[in-house]
């Protein structure tokens, strides 16, 4: 989570628990608020994506036919779901 990309500073937390990492980037924002020369401070914590990072070893994948973009279409498709068809609505 990033609390600032264009300004003098900013600050990137990284965590696996986002619910923690967003309350901590909201209580870090407040805190640095209060010092007397900051000005500007934003959290941008609720606009975040979960992210995964996935370190494939290619050798073991090639063995089991998988390349890079089958991994990641498949590690997508967990992760934000797909539609296996669409059935017509009759009237």
């Amino acid at each position: 989570m990033s609390m600032s990309t264009d300004s003098d500073i900013s600050v990137e937390l990284t965590g696996d628990d986002y619910d923690q990492l967003a309350e901590t980037a909201d209580d870090l924002a407040n805190q640095i608020s209060a010092l007397p020369d900051a000005i500007n401070v934003e959290s941008s914590a609720g606009e975040q994506t979960p992210r995964v990072a996935v370190k494939i070893n290619r050798e073991n994948a090639s063995r089991f036919g998988l390349n890079a973009a089958t991994i990641g279409g498949l590690v997508r498709g967990e992760l934000t779901g797909s539609t296996a068809t669409t059935l017509p609505h009759e009237r």
